[in-house]
């Protein structure tokens, strides 16, 4: 409860949001941990960690599009992220949009798979 109120006072600050996305995490509440998760990613655009969490989060759910979407954002902060062309690659090919899982394969070979 404590970490609550401090983020609420402190909604600039990420280390609320931090100890409480990681606590929800470790209890398997992941629809509490997303709203963190998301909050932190508005509070720190370039930290990879946060879509990686929200991204694995909406893939075990087989909400694949939007796991789709966080890697996509996961590759705006790092386009040589290899794992997340790989995820990628493989959610897109699931979702039926062969074409463009061809361009993260064809990346993962200008990577030096």
């Amino acid at each position: 409860a404590w970490w609550t109120v401090y983020t609420n006072l402190r909604p600039n600050d990420p280390t609320g949001p931090k100890k409480l996305a990681r606590l929800f995490l470790m209890t398997k509440d992941t629809r509490s941990a997303l709203a963190y998760i998301e909050w932190l990613e508005r509070l720190e655009d370039d930290n990879l960690l946060w879509p990686k969490y929200a991204a694995g989060i909406h893939e075990k759910a087989g909400r694949i599009n939007k796991a789709i979407q966080y890697y996509r954002s996961m590759l705006h902060i790092d386009p040589y992220d290899r794992p997340a062309h790989i995820k990628l690659a493989a959610l897109l090919e699931k979702a039926g949009q062969k074409d463009r899982a061809a361009i993260h394969g064809n990346a993962l070979k200008l990577l030096g798979e």
